[in-house]
């Protein structure tokens, strides 16, 4: 099934975009994550709360239940939320997690405890390694964090 839709942005141009594929990024567009009611979102406009829990709802969906972190709630997906988008979606949203300012000193914690799994399983999933490079240069992977 191949929906697209047009994106318009008050003050740019509209944009066409095809849900489930990255044209947003291969062409110069505006990646989005789709919400459960099927309604697009920029992480720049999403709450802080909003872009941790996605990151968080990704992580325990994806790893073995010995390594989920925090409140734990296990999805079916629709067919949309592809391996590729899931990894897309914790490289955009987790590079705007990383430049807010208002993260929970639980949120961190839990954010720390993803990042020390990788050290002790290769293997967690293909999104492992988005996530990993984004936890690797991030500052609540190295201790100092937002503040």
């Amino acid at each position: 099934m191949d929906r697209s839709e047009i994106t318009v942005i008050p003050g740019e141009k509209p944009r066409f975009e095809t849900p489930g594929f990255f044209s947003g990024n291969e062409v110069g567009g505006v990646w989005k994550w789709r919400d459960r009611h099927g309604v697009f979102h920029r992480p720049a406009d999403m709450e802080t709360r909003h872009l941790f829990h996605v990151i968080r709802m990704i992580w325990n969906n994806t790893v073995p239940w010995w390594m989920r972190v925090g409140r734990v709630r296990l999805y079916s997906f629709h067919s949309f939320y592809t391996t590729r988008y899931r990894r897309e979606a914790v490289r955009q949203i987790g590079a705007e997690l990383y430049r807010r300012r208002d993260l929970t000193d639980q949120w961190k914690a839990e954010l720390r405890e993803m990042e020390s799994w990788f050290s002790q399983w290769e293997d967690v999933e293909d999104t492992r390694l988005a996530f990993t490079r984004r936890l690797e240069h991030s500052p609540v992977a190295r201790g100092s964090g937002p503040a």
